[in-house]
């Protein structure tokens, strides 16, 4: 279920490299309800974080219907 995975966004003890691991995985798994998660997380103050979830963003609004 990809809803378990949204709160990690949001968590402090993220790492960058767990934001931006989530992000890939809903670019080519996630559905519209992905969408406002990855939004804030473009947002993201660490640089790599919020271009990897704009990224990530484009390429699944490209492939929803």
């Amino acid at each position: 279920n990809r809803k378990a995975l949204y709160p990690a966004f949001t968590e402090s003890t993220a790492t960058k490299e767990e934001k931006t691991g989530l992000a890939q995985v809903l670019s080519v798994s996630g559905g519209q309800d992905s969408i406002a998660p990855l939004e804030a997380l473009s947002k993201d103050t660490i640089p790599e974080v919020s271009q990897e979830a704009t990224r990530a963003l484009r390429n699944l609004r490209a492939r929803l219907p």
